[in-house]
C-alpha cells in the first residue's frame, strides 16, 4: 500500500473559480511557496489568473505528478458549491477540500446529502473582499489582518479524520496571515446577515434611491459615495447569496424596519432628546469597529511628483525606477486636462522608496513625501 503521505502533494494547490477571492488566495499561496492549478469555466477568467499567476503555476514536470493536491478550494458561487465539492472529493481521495462560500448553512446541508466521506471536507469563510470583483481585482494580502472564519468544527464525517483535516486547513489559513474563527453555520449566516448581508442591501438601495440627476450626480458627498460603495458589487452573486440566506436577512430587515420607523417617529414629533440618544448609540458601536479586523495598511512609502503636462512624464519616471531596481507597488494620477501640471503618486516599499528619492531629487523632480 502507498504510504498516505505520498498519496498528496504538500506543495500543490488547486482553486476552482478564477474570481476575486480563488486569484487572491492563489497569489498568497504561491508567494508562500505552493504550485498552484486553477481552472474556471470561463476561459477568459482562467486565462487572466493565469497570467497574473505566471511565477507560481505548475510546470510541466509538475503536471505528470498523479498524485492528489493536498487541499483543493472552491471559490465558485453558492449554487454550485455542493456538487463541485462532491466531484473534487471523489476525483481526489486523498485530499481536503474546502470552500469559501459566504453563505454556510444551505451549502452544508447540501453536502451533507452527498454520498461520500466528507471527513476531508472543511466549510470556510474568508472575511475579505472587494466591492469590485475578478482576478483583475485580486491582491496578494487580501487576507492579511482578516478573519476566516470555519464552520463545521465538529468534523463531518469520521470523528477523528474529521479533526485533522481542520487543523491541516486551519495552519493553512493563518500561514496567508488571516485570523481564525470557529463558529456554527447557524452561527455565521445569522452573523453574516447583520454585518455583511443587509449592508449591502441597504447600500445598493440608497444608490437605486437616486433619480440619477445631473445634480445628484456632482453634489453627492464623500459621505453618500461611502455608503453606496458596496452598491458597485457583482448582482448575479449577490442574488444568490441573499436567496440562499433569505432566513436570516429577513429577520433582519425586519428589525432594520423597525430601526427607521422608530427614528422616523422621532423626526416627526421633533424629539431630539430620541434622535440624539439613537445617534450616540450608532456613533457608539462604530467606535467599537475602528481598526478591528481590517486590511492590513500597506508599509509604503509614497512619493507624490509634480509633473508638467507633457508626454513621455509617465515613462521616464518608470524608467529611472527601473534603473535602480526600485519596484512601483502602486501608483495613482491626478490631472486636469487644462491644467499645465498634474501629480503622479507612486508608491514603494521603504528601501526602494528612499532610493528612489533620492534619484529623484538628483534630477530635479519636483517631488513631496507625507
Amino acid at each position: 500500500m502507498i504510504p498516505p503521505e505520498t498519496q498528496y502533494d504538500e506543495k500543490n494547490i488547486k482553486i476552482i473559480g478564477a474570481g476575486l477571492i480563488g486569484t487572491s488566495l492563489a497569489l498568497a499561496a504561491g508567494e508562500k511557496g505552493y504550485r498552484i492549478e486553477i481552472i474556471d469555466s470561463d476561459p477568459k477568467k482562467q486565462d487572466l489568473a493565469r497570467d497574473l499567476l505566471a511565477p507560481f503555476l505548475k510546470d510541466e514536470r509538475d503536471l505528470k505528478d498523479e498524485r492528489d493536491p493536498w487541499i483543493i478550494v472552491v471559490a465558485t458561487p453558492p449554487s454550485v458549491v455542493a456538487p463541485i465539492v462532491l466531484r473534487e472529493l471523489e476525483l481526489h481521495p486523498h485530499s481536503i477540500v474546502i470552500d469559501v462560500a459566504s453563505v454556510k448553512t444551505n451549502v452544508l446541508h447540501e453536502v451533507q446529502r452527498l454520498s461520500v466521506d466528507l471527513s476531508r471536507y472543511v466549510g470556510t469563510h474568508p472575511m475579505a473582499g472587494r466591492e469590485i470583483g475578478g482576478a483583475l481585482a485580486a491582491q496578494n494580502d487580501l487576507f492579511r489582518g482578516r478573519a476566516w472564519i470555519i464552520t463545521n468544527t465538529g468534523a463531518i464525517g469520521e470523528e477523528q479524520a474529521g479533526r485533522g483535516s481542520v487543523l491541516r486547513v486551519q495552519e493553512f489559513i493563518e500561514s496567508l496571515g488571516a485570523d481564525i474563527f470557529f463558529m456554527s453555520s447557524y452561527e455565521h449566516d445569522r452573523l453574516m446577515a447583520q454585518i455583511s448581508h443587509v449592508p449591502q442591501i441597504l447600500s445598493t438601495l440608497l444608490a437605486g434611491h437616486l433619480s440619477g440627476s445631473k445634480a445628484e450626480i456632482e453634489l453627492a458627498g464623500q459621505g453618500f459615495r461611502d455608503m453606496t460603495r458596496l452598491a458597485a458589487s457583482d448582482p448575479l452573486l449577490w442574488s444568490e447569496i441573499l436567496v440562499n440566506n433569505r432566513e436570516e436577512i429577513i429577520r433582519d430587515l425586519l428589525l432594520i424596519g423597525e430601526a427607521i420607523e422608530e427614528i422616523g417617529a422621532a423626526i416627526t414629533s421633533a424629539n431630539g432628546e430620541k434622535i440624539a440618544e439613537i445617534f450616540k448609540r450608532g456613533g457608539e458601536i462604530r467606535a467599537k469597529l475602528s481598526g478591528k479586523h481590517g486590511a492590513v495598511a500597506r508599509n509604503y512609502q509614497t512619493l507624490h511628483i509634480v509633473i508638467d503636462d507633457r508626454p513621455g512624464q509617465l515613462a521616464e519616471l518608470f524608467t529611472i525606477a527601473a534603473s535602480i531596481h526600485a519596484n512601483i507597488e502602486d501608483l495613482s494620477i491626478e490631472h486636469s486636462p487644462s491644467q499645465p501640471t498634474g501629480l503622479i503618486s507612486l508608491s514603494f516599499s521603504p528601501n526602494d522608496g528612499d532610493r528612489m528619492l533620492s534619484e529623484l531629487l538628483d534630477k530635479k523632480w519636483k517631488v513631496h513625501t507625507q
